[in-house]
């Protein structure tokens, strides 16, 4: 009996030995399964098992391939189990994890290439695999790290927990960015997972939402699909991810995106992205609110710039669609964009504008983009301030987006320039551009003064042209602007019919080496100028260039059939040359020219002189004024004569001053004069022997000769001293006749009244009363 009870006693020995040896032995099965995996360096320890409970002090592991490196280290795990459970379904109660560390090393760039040539079965690994598998009722791991690093991106690090039971999973973890350059504040991402695949995710920084979603995931089908709703607070999770954006855009003072996301992809997913998104269906709605402060590119400033977008994205079967929704708007304050400024900017969407395109493929569809634009104290100088009416603009672009046309409906402007305000017009433009060619059409209309501009473009990589016209222009429209703009226009001064024809080119290699030519024609020009001055038949014809350096050229013909100043003259024509340096110097050239006036021609030489500043001397001849029509300018009651006169008159100009010197003229032919004074002048000559011998010499003169010197001063003092010789066949038997009268006069009196007064008669009262 004995002897069976010593058979029976190596079963316990072997009993206590596998217990004894049972940490070892999972110990080497564990870490050779471990390095089957991939793992090295692998180093886990085993407490003999409890009743209840089982103890591992330590793991820790690592991977390493050529593209990373993985670390994992963990302190004690403690697993608490009932032995029916774990013995009858191979489950245990808890397990504990105080502390669990994982390190991620990336060996490799950022942007090294992925091989994308595989697909992924979603199916082996769906996201609800994590409660069917579970290893326990409940997970839990008090704090666990994850630090990766790269060689390209500061240092990051994930610390929190996880709570994991078959029906929820709970975490909170806080995200470090470690950098130098741009130190942040942490961030807590918080998820929650349930059974029903309901995703709750938020990520918070100093207790502000940066990114908040939530919605149902539906997987372990051939399809897998989400219904999200997703929010971003743009600026603060702009500000918390600078460390890491290589290229950061614009600081936003305000962010806020909200999308509302469909979407269902296969669960045999292609990597590669042309396969990827023809599989895909995708539908979301978003609004984007967004501004920023201080927004430069080179010589383009933005102080505050805001954009209010709501948009709609589809995507199936491999066809996209992008819709923008009318409203939408972009607005900026304080804008510069030199030469131009502006204290406030703003475009809005008026009509829904889409694009669609196969992502294989070009574009297929693309909307006209209809926007108005609206600004307030733009300032474009030389204009010191321009306001338009809201702009209403359609561009139509290509499928390929490789041109478009567009078209500015008419929008009203006015502006100020120097402190004036110009005429309030009507713009209207339409073109069409590519990348190496545009051209456009545009008008400019000024109802007031009855204005019709029109241009045409064409620019192109290597020269730019524009013709322009305006429509005939009546002269009575343009006196208002005229006499607004042009320094001294006199206001007696009108404008009473007549067109003006102008148009004109730009040429040149680019906008600021252009070369400006405009042709002018005035046609049937009617003025006058108060009482002095009248004609109706002014034609003024001629062309303009400006050189590229600024170098003015004006050059062109006048005629005028008649000019009435007191003193007609008809059938004036010269040609003349108008030029100013980009030095500022300024010349005037005029031809030779001839006019008839007083019956007779007058002549002027070719004439050279600043306009701003006239000084030259030159030479006026005239040629048989008749002096019948000198008495009848004279308009001297009782004188009456007539005979041919030649002479020449020295000019001196300077500045506003003008000045005759020795000036002559003489008579041609013999002629006649007669004098018959009023009754004073006859009263006086009774008196005075020699007024009366004068008086009756001139009652029936026949000249023999006549000869004037003139003299002009620069105050409009005329002195004429004539001499005349001849005879009278009623005075004393024809005696001889040699009378020298001296006369003086303020000519600029004289074209003011068109007359002179009785100093015929004062002065021969004068010389014989001596």
């Amino acid at each position: 009996m004995r002897k069976r009870y010593w058979l029976l006693l190596p079963a316990p020995v072997l009993l206590l030995a596998g217990y004894l040896a049972l940490p070892m032995v999972a110990q080497l099965v564990i870490e050779s399964w471990l390095r089957e995996q991939g793992f090295q360096s692998v180093n886990i320890q085993f407490n003999h098992p409890g009743w209840t409970r089982l103890s591992v002090p330590s793991l820790a592991l690592q991977q390493r391939s050529d593209d990373y490196r993985i670390e994992l280290d963990s302190g004690s795990i403690q697993i608490d189990y009932d032995p029916l459970e774990l013995l009858l379904k191979r489950r245990v109660s808890e397990i504990r994890i105080p502390r669990l560390t994982l390190n991620v090393t990336s060996l490799e760039p950022v942007d090294a290439p992925l091989d994308l040539s595989d697909q992924v079965d979603l199916n082996a690994l769906p996201p609800a695999l994590i409660f069917q598998y579970a290893p326990s009722q409940r997970l839990v791991v008090g704090q666990i790290t994850l630090n990766y690093g790269d060689r390209e991106l500061p240092p990051i690090r994930v610390q929190g927990n996880l709570d994991l039971t078959p029906e929820l999973l709970l975490s909170r973890m806080r995200i470090d960015i470690d950098d130098n350059l741009y130190p942040t504040e942490p961030a807590w991402l918080d998820l929650q997972f349930n059974r029903d695949q309901w995703l709750d995710l938020a990520l918070l920084h100093e207790n502000r939402s940066l990114l908040k979603t939530s919605g149902q995931l539906n997987t372990n089908t051939d399809r897998w699909g989400s219904n999200l709703e997703l929010q971003l607070s743009l600026a603060p999770l702009q500000r918390w991810l600078r460390p890491v954006l290589s290229d950061i855009p614009p600081a936003l003072r305000t962010g806020q995106l909200t999308v509302a996301l469909t979407a269902d992809w296969p669960a045999l997913l292609p990597l590669e992205p042309l396969p990827l998104a023809a599989q895909l269906n995708l539908r979301s709605a978003s609004h984007l609110e967004a501004g920023l402060t201080d927004f430069t590119h080179r010589d383009f400033k933005i102080g505050d710039l805001s954009l209010d977008l709501m948009a709609d994205f589809s995507l199936e079967g491999g066809r996209a669609e992008l819709t923008l929704q009318p409203s939408s708007t972009f607005r900026a304050n304080k804008v510069e964009a030199n030469p131009l400024t502006a204290e406030e900017s703003t475009i809005r969407l008026r009509e829904a504008f889409s694009a669609s395109a196969l992502v294989t493929g070009p574009l297929l569809e693309i909307s006209p983009l209809q926007v108005t634009l609206s600004s307030r104290r733009l300032s474009a100088p030389p204009l010191d301030r321009v306001e338009l009416t809201p702009l209403q603009l359609t561009l139509t672009p290509s499928a390929e987006l490789d041109r478009f046309s567009y078209q500015l409906a008419p929008t009203g402007i006015s502006a100020v320039f120097q402190g004036r305000a110009l005429p309030t017009a009507e713009f209207t433009a339409s073109g069409h551009w590519t990348p190496t060619i545009h051209t456009g059409h545009g008008t400019l209309r000024a109802k007031q003064y009855a204005l019709d501009f029109s241009a045409d473009w064409r620019l192109e990589p290597a020269s730019i042209r524009a013709d322009w016209r305006f429509e005939p222009i009546e002269l009575t429209s343009l006196r208002p602007l005229l006499a607004q703009w042009l320094p001294g226009w006199p206001l007696e001064l009108q404008l009473t019919h007549g067109q003006a024809h102008l148009q004109g080119i730009l040429t040149g290699p680019s906008v600021d080496r252009t070369r400006a030519e405009a042709r002018f024609d005035i046609r049937n020009a009617a003025l006058s100028w108060d009482s002095f001055l009248e004609t109706d038949q002014l034609n003024l014809s001629g062309e303009a260039r400006m050189d590229p350096d600024g170098a003015l050229t004006l050059e062109g013909q006048l005629e005028d059939e008649l000019i009435r100043t007191g003193v007609d003259l008809h059938d004036l024509a010269f040609d003349f040359q108008l030029s100013h340096s980009n030095r500022g110097e300024m010349e005037l050239q005029l031809s030779p020219f001839a006019v008839r006036l007083l019956g007779g021609e007058m002549r002027m030489p070719s004439l050279r002189f600043d306009p701003l500043a006239p000084k030259f001397e030159t030479r006026i001849d005239f040629e048989r004024i008749e002096l019948s029509e000198i008495l009848a300018l004279y308009q001297q009651p009782g004188l009456a004569g007539d005979t041919p006169l030649r002479g020449s008159l020295p000019l001196a100009v300077d500045g506003t001053q003008i000045r005759i010197r020795k000036g002559q003229v003489t008579s041609i032919s013999p002629g006649w004069l007669r004098y018959e004074p009023d009754s004073s002048i006859q009263a006086s000559a009774r008196a005075n022997p020699g007024l009366n011998l004068a008086v009756s010499a001139l009652s029936n003169l026949q000249i023999k000769q006549l000869d004037l010197d003139v003299n002009y001063a620069p105050d409009g003092s005329l002195e004429l001293k004539s001499r005349l010789q001849g005879q009278n066949p009623d005075w004393q038997q024809g005696r001889p006749i040699d009378l020298t009268v001296n006369i003086e006069e303020n000519l600029v009196q004289l074209f003011r009244s068109l007359q002179l007064s009785d100093r015929i008669g004062e002065s021969l009262q004068q010389r014989f009363n001596r």
